[in-house]
């Protein structure tokens, strides 16, 4: 028994890491701004640059929930997409915080240098 925990827990592990790789693929993209009027509390880029890289992997963690089957009669993968559900929870309660309704020199040009830092596609602004 012990054997095939040690497996699935290996397997859980696995996947966790491919797919982290699979979406370091992925394009960061600025995330949706809404017009407004009056103030904008303003950031700095390097903030804006950390809530395009929020943004993103919430998205993608999004997308991987959505795709996720769960065994329910396993604990482990109830537990499993638990733990994604909260992590996704925390990464949109910290861009809510941190990011939402704020605005940078450019947030476009944060997700461009973070794409050309991974080798990833230009994107024009």
């Amino acid at each position: 028994m012990e054997f095939s925990m040690l497996n699935l827990k290996y397997i859980v592990f696995l996947s966790c890491i491919l797919s982290i790789t699979a979406n370091a693929a992925e394009r960061y993209d600025t995330p949706p701004i809404s017009s407004t009027y009056g103030y904008v509390p303003v950031i700095s880029d390097e903030q804006m640059e950390q809530c395009v890289k929020l943004y993103n992997e919430s998205e993608w963690l999004y997308k991987e929930l959505n795709g996720t089957d769960i065994d329910n009669y396993s604990q482990q993968s109830v537990d499993s997409y638990n733990r994604m559900v909260n992590q996704h929870s925390k990464m949109t309660h910290e861009f809510n915080e941190k990011c939402a309704g704020k605005q940078s020199r450019s947030a476009c040009k944060a997700a461009q240098k973070i794409n050309k830092e991974h080798g990833l596609s230009y994107q024009d602004c």
